[in-house]
């Protein structure tokens, strides 16, 4: 007995494999407008970081740009509903650093030991 159906049946299986999965989130589509527990412009600097770093290839990045509160992100510690820590050690960032790390004016430590970064600090730290 032949079966009409498994051709459409196995193209719909092949299109929902290629849909993105829950979590999967693109750093394009990040929307910083939607983070409330720190300011946007601070948001926006933890996003370019991820891409200027290849952070879909580090080592840990738990939580980034797959969830609107930065402060639970891997590596990200929030005091008072602004950025003050990135503890980004041994995690595999490689890329330039954005010049826009300079606007987490509350940032006290800055962690990025044993990684493959390039360039120069922003003169703002």
């Amino acid at each position: 007995m032949r079966t009409r159906h498994a051709a459409p049946v196995l193209f719909i299986a092949f299109l929902l494999a290629l849909l993105p999965q829950r979590g999967d989130a693109s750093p394009a589509d990040f929307d910083c407008a939607a983070v409330t527990e720190i300011p946007a412009t601070e948001c926006e600097v933890l996003v370019a970081l991820y891409n200027n770093t290849d952070g879909g290839n580090w080592t840990n990045n738990s939580g980034w740009l797959s969830d609107n509160t930065p402060c639970d992100w891997f590596g990200v510690t929030c005091e008072a509903d602004h950025v003050t820590e990135l503890q980004m050690w041994g995690n595999q960032l490689s890329g330039s650093l954005p010049a826009a790390l300079g606007d987490l004016s509350y940032l006290y430590i800055l962690s990025l030991d044993d990684n493959a970064v390039s360039g120069s600090l922003p003169t703002q730290l």
